[in-house]
Order: C-alpha cells, then structure tokens, then sequence
C-alpha cells in the first residue's frame, strides 16, 4: 500500500500541472512573435516611407516630367527598402492632392500614394510619401490564427522638404 505523500502521487501532479500551465505559455509566446512580426512591418514600412520620400527629392524639379520621375524613384527606393519581405511592395500611385479621401462613416480607404505640394515662389517644395500595404500583400505566407489578429494595412508616411534656393528653384 501506498503512503500519501509518496513520489508517484507527485509525478501524476507535476504532469497535470504541466498540461494545465502549456497551452498558456504557448499562447503568450505566439502572441509575442505575432506582436513582434506587427511592430518590426510596421516599423519597415515606415522607414521605406521616408526612404521614398528622401528618394524622390532627388529628383530635378525643373525636367519635363518631373513627378512621374519622382514616383520611380520612390518606388525604386521602397521597393529597396523592403526587399527582406517575402511580399511585393506596394504600387505607388501619384496624385495631385495630399488629402486622403474618406468615406461616409470617416475611414481612409488603403492606399500607397505620392503627391507634391509646392509652397509658391518663397517657400519650399515638399514631397509627401504615404504607404498603405495590405499585411497579407508584404507576408503572403505567414499563417493565420483567430486568437492573435494581425492588421490588416500597415500605414506610414514619409516627407521631405527641399528649400527654395536663391535663384527660386
């Protein structure tokens, strides 16, 4: 006959307690490394952004085409920036306004846009890079689980400004 305090009681305890305790810390663990995959994207598309941006200040303001030249090498430069992803990069469109439009109910669709505003004859001249990728675009094969949602766009924007010289370039 066994005593109560005997070791085999003990092991039978340490195994429910393990099974009882394992799926928490799995749980914790998955939901740091998803955490971490939100914030380092997120933190990827924010510097291309602003590499982009810096990018495309690079470009002559005085050639013909001088936006759509701005917009390669922005795109050149994300796409650079970026490239550690196993997705694609975003398409960059250009537009004309910097306003993002919304929605009736207030919402920002996700876009990846380049505009550039031009402050006048005695300001500068600012180019602004907005990224809107889908998360699913940048990590195509990253697994879904209900319980750790991931976001569904990451945004980020970039700008540089470029100040008017002396001669009014």
């Amino acid at each position: 006959m066994r005593e109560v305090g005997s070791r085999g009681f003990q092991t039978g305890a340490s195994l429910i307690e393990f099974a009882l305790v394992l799926p928490v810390f799995l749980l914790l663990v998955i939901g740091v490394l998803y955490a971490s995959i939100a914030f380092v994207t997120h933190q990827a598309v924010a510097h291309a952004a602003q590499r982009g941006a810096d990018a495309a200040i690079s470009a002559d303001p005085n050639a013909p085409s001088y936006a759509t030249l701005a917009v390669v090498r922005a795109s050149l430069r994300v796409a650079e920036a970026l490239s550690f992803l196993p997705g694609e990069p975003p398409e960059i469109e250009l537009r004309q306004e910097c306003d993002t439009p919304v929605d009736g109910a207030g919402n920002a669709p996700p876009a990846s846009y380049f505009c550039v505003i031009d402050s006048g004859a005695a300001g500068g001249r600012m180019v602004s890079l907005s990224l809107a990728p889908a998360f699913s675009s940048l990590w195509p094969q990253f697994p879904r689980v209900a319980l750790a949602p991931l976001p569904a766009y990451v945004r980020a924007t970039g700008a540089a400004v470029v100040p008017r010289s002396d001669d009014g370039r």
